[in-house]
């Protein structure tokens, strides 16, 4: 088997695959880097004014909170998480996330999002 990967992706499934008796290879096709958040967006996180922050991985909180002080945000601001170890990594930075997906995807993302704003507004 051939995984294809992020060059700071875990080992889980390879581990899996090979315990069950795969053969398994691992290939890195891409690279994770951090952008520098620009100042208006800092400007705007302080200050209130981004309704939700969006997280896709654990490395898109590392290199949020890197640029961020989580308790400076006003407490408006809500974390959405696409899934359990993304949401970790948040409390890891001491913010607890206030969405998580139940199918860890970027549509189960969404869908989590929109399912959380129609509750807030049946309320």
């Amino acid at each position: 088997m051939l995984i294809v990967r992020s060059s700071i992706g875990r080992d889980t499934l390879a581990e899996g695959l090979r315990n069950a008796g795969a053969q398994v290879d691992q290939a890195s096709f891409y690279a994770t880097e951090q952008a520098e958040l620009r100042s208006i967006v800092k400007e705007q996180l302080y200050n209130g004014g981004i309704d939700i922050v969006t997280f896709t991985s654990s490395s898109t909180v590392d290199g949020f909170f890197s640029q961020i002080s989580a308790p400076e945000l006003e407490c408006k601001t809500i974390y959405a998480s696409i899934g359990p170890q993304t949401s970790d990594a948040l409390r890891r930075c001491g913010v607890s996330p206030h969405i998580e997906a139940d199918v860890y995807t970027t549509a189960g993302l969404a869908g989590a999002i929109l399912e959380a704003r129609r509750e807030l507004k049946e309320l």
